[in-house]
């Protein structure tokens, strides 16, 4: 992962990042009605592509809605932002790189979100409530189909077909049972977010090199290893409660 993100900010183009760096003071400083409009703006402005991220600029946009405005929260969300613009707008060269750390950072915030209001507002009708994280993760993850125009060797995706949506269904199904599964341990919603995060980082680690053929068992053996040292780390900082 440090490696992807050296790979996307080698060289900052500063005209993107400091549209990134309004985004994130407007959303601190300005009303919501009037930050939505400059949101709108910054991305529709050129107007190109403007469908290809529209699935993460709409969730990102109701997490401005939904969280309370503070400087953590703005730094992140302006991170997103400057992720969807650089693709939306081909500044970024290491497109899947980049597509795959946006969809992690939208996904942690979703996962802490469905968990703390789980938590606040209770478990009922769970299984139900459980659809929501797995169907975004769904429509994000199927996004890593429609980045065959990143530079070599990146260029090397196979033509995605019904295996591959299998793959990504199977993903999903899996968040979904195991987001369920969370909900009746006894553990805070942060550490829920955080063992939840952490499958579909190892999932979306492999994804990318699904896609392309070069899934080896190397790899394999190395992100498993690398999921396995990081889940019973954040196992054991775990204060078990009934």
């Amino acid at each position: 992962m440090a490696i992807k993100l050296k790979s996307i900010t080698r060289l900052i183009p500063w005209s993107l990042a400091l549209r990134a760096v309004l985004f994130g003071a407007a959303w601190l400083i300005l009303p919501f009605w009037a930050f939505s409009i400059l949101a709108l703006y910054l991305y529709f402005v050129p107007l190109f592509q403007p469908l290809k991220l529209g699935v993460p600029f709409a969730t990102l946009l109701f997490f401005t809605y939904t969280l309370t405005p503070n400087i953590w929260f703005a730094i992140l969300l302006l991170v997103i932002f400057y992720l969807i613009l650089g693709m939306k707008d081909l500044i970024l060269i290491d497109r899947i790189a980049a597509y795959e750390i946006l969809v992690l950072l939208l996904l942690f915030l979703v996962f802490f979100g469905f968990f703390s209001w789980v938590t606040n507002l209770g478990i009922r009708s769970a299984p139900f409530k459980a659809v929501l994280p797995a169907g975004l993760f769904f429509f994000l993850a199927r996004g890593f189909l429609y980045y065959p125009d990143s530079p070599p060797p990146l260029l090397r995706v196979r033509k995605s077909g019904r295996w591959e949506f299998l793959f990504i269904g199977l993903g999903a199904f899996m968040i979904w049972q195991l987001s369920l599964v969370l909900l009746f341990l006894p553990m805070s919603f942060f550490y829920q977010s955080a063992l939840l995060f952490l499958v579909t980082l190892f999932f979306l680690e492999l994804f990318p090199y699904h896609l392309r053929g070069e899934l080896s068992r190397e790899r394999i053996l190395v992100n498993f290893s690398t999921f396995f040292i990081l889940g019973t780390v954040i196992l054991a900082a775990i204060e078990w409660s009934i």
